[in-house]
């Protein structure tokens, strides 16, 4: 038996025996064993769970995401990125806990102490340099170029149908995308630059060098930062199939005929070979379970996928020629969308059903092209990525045997506290400051609103309330503000409080700086991004006039 399996099977157990025994004493309780150091350490966290928590105020979107997707990841920021949420207890009052963080009407300082307290999803710090180099060169490289392109096959898209695009919601679809993409840009360009991996490889190197200069750990680690350089030299030669087979089947960013065709090709070979049909009752109601999409994105995605095949395997490949029988992408789509009734649901599911679906369809012919190769694919990865877990496990127990718990696990979405001071940074030749205030909010307003007509909407347009701001609002009122704290995505939210545990900010984001931070943190540019407590009571007293949520938040008192 493979000791990281009994070790994973073994911490299941624990968790369901404390998450018994608590809930005999509380219900409401409940327990999580979190991996940590790849399996290296178990930490089980008690959590109480809340079931009556009730919105009491949000601001306007508008203002919560000032600047859209230009601005995101990115400082000075000028937002009001915030809610509140009331938790009531049992009797239908609001909660009374002895345990909370009081509030700090004065904020944080330049140069001042800060603690951030959340929940930072995954990072890939403990990683080998192997690693990072097979993500800077292929998989990550495909997938940005996979989100770019689904970006502007959607927007195309919301552009020429509004209305459709307003029922399914694209707008947040491809602000999520921008979000990632972004994201995936920051991380590729830390990974591009030589000084950046050079410190990953002298850290590397050290804790090499450590497990090699002791007999016991060379016995058990000798040897296996080669073996991980040689499986991802494995991967790349299955490269291109990273960027061409990425997101085959998800929802909003593939087309939707395709992933029927997936399914039908599984239902029809397994009704070749015999396989009775109460057998596939889980592959029909995936089929089912799929919404149909507008016939011209539908058609659109498709033909992306198509240009991936073309673009990562050539034209010339069989398989792909198969595909596209001397036509673009486009028209190649056009014609097996009109020609197969699994283009909707209405049509898709009977023709499944009662037989009338066969390997000829058009659809389904383009599965059967691809089928060898994405099979090879997926075969290749999946014994390639359980030798990768055994060995980052290994190096996982490796790195506590070297440093203990002076080098902090990966992110797992688990509680964190990190710590660090209220700090600016260099940027763009100049400085950026420790705080912003509401007059950039409304320098920024006014500056781009320059580009755009009267009235019209873009990222940087403020909402009606706030467009002539009250007189008593003070401008010069800190908005948002840096530091030097390391958090990831999954942080947003989480409060900041300063040495005496009073909140002085909440979380939000982080600078473009940080984005290498999935694999190394750099402390001279690295910044989280959080909204201040005097920005928020000042939005709170003058423009939305709710005085009695300020009383609350600086008295601990809910008003009567």
């Amino acid at each position: 038996q493979d000791p990281d399996d009994v070790r994973r099977r073994r911490a299941e157990q624990i968790e369901q025996r404390m998450d018994r025994e608590a809930k005999s004493r509380d219900s409401t309780l409940t327990v999580e064993v979190i991996e940590l150091y790849h399996g290296g350490q178990y930490s089980a966290y008690t959590f109480k769970r809340y079931n009556d928590v009730r919105l009491v105020m949000v601001p306007h979107l508008a203002i919560g995401a000032f600047g859209g997707d230009p601005d995101n990841f990115t400082y000075p920021r000028y937002n009001l990125d915030f809610a509140f949420y009331r938790v009531y207890g049992d009797d239908g009052r609001p909660l009374r806990t002895e345990q909370h963080f009081q509030w700090d009407e004065d904020g944080a300082a330049p140069g001042e102490p800060v603690f951030i307290i959340g929940n930072p999803g995954s990072t890939s710090r403990l990683q080998s340099v192997a690693e990072l180099e097979f993500r800077r060169d292929v998989s990550d490289r495909y997938l940005l170029d996979f989100l770019r392109d689904r970006v502007a096959v959607l927007q195309a898209f919301a552009d020429a149908n509004p209305r459709e695009a307003d029922r399914l919601d694209l707008v947040n679809t491809i602000f999520s995308l921008q979000n990632s993409e972004k994201a995936y840009e920051g991380q590729l360009a830390g990974l591009e630059n030589p000084g950046v991996l050079a410190r990953r490889l002298k850290l590397q190197r050290t804790f090499r060098d450590s497990i090699m200069g002791d007999p016991g750990l060379r016995a058990e680690y000798g040897g296996i930062f080669e073996e991980m350089a040689g499986l991802q030299a494995r991967k790349r030669q299955v490269a291109p199939a990273y960027g061409a087979f990425l997101a085959l089947t998800a929802e909003g960013f593939s087309s939707a005929t395709l992933h029927r065709a997936l399914l039908a090709f599984q239902v029809l070979n397994a009704r070749r070979r015999g396989t009775p049909d109460d057998a596939l009752q889980g592959l029909r109601a995936q089929l089912r379970g799929i919404d149909d999409q507008p016939a011209a994105l539908d058609r659109a995605l498709m033909a992306a996928r198509f240009r991936d095949f073309a673009e990562l395997f050539g034209e010339d490949t069989p398989w792909v020629r198969q595909i596209l029988q001397g036509r673009s992408p486009e028209a190649a789509a056009e014609a097996i969308h009109a020609r197969t009734p699994l283009a909707d649901s209405a049509r898709a599911i009977p023709a499944v059903e009662d037989g009338a679906l066969t390997m000829e369809d058009p659809a389904v012919q383009v599965v059967t092209a691809y089928l060898q190769t994405f099979a090879g694919f997926q075969q290749a990865l999946s014994e390639v990525g359980a030798r990768e877990e055994e060995l980052a496990a290994r190096l996982g127990r490796a790195r506590l045997e070297v440093y203990g718990p002076a080098v902090p696990p990966d992110a797992t979405f688990s509680i964190r506290l990190a710590d660090g001071v209220v700090r600016g940074y260099a940027y763009n030749g100049t400085l950026a400051p420790t705080h912003t205030t509401f007059h950039g909010l409304y320098d920024r307003h006014y500056s781009h609103g320059l580009r755009y007509a009267a009235g019209e909407e873009h990222p940087w347009a403020l909402p009606e309330r706030w467009r002539t701001p009250p007189p008593d609002l003070d401008l010069s009122t800190p908005l948002n503000f840096v530091s030097t704290a390391d958090i990831i995505g999954g942080n947003s939210g989480s409060p900041v409080v300063d040495r005496d545990l009073r909140v002085v900010g909440l979380v939000f984001d982080g600078n473009i700086e940080s984005l290498p931070g999935d694999y190394i943190y750099l402390p001279e540019l690295n910044r989280s991004v959080s909204v201040d407590v005097r920005g928020i009571l000042e939005a709170l007293d003058e423009v939305y006039g709710m005085e009695g949520l300020v009383r609350e938040l600086v008295e601990g008192r809910v008003p009567r």
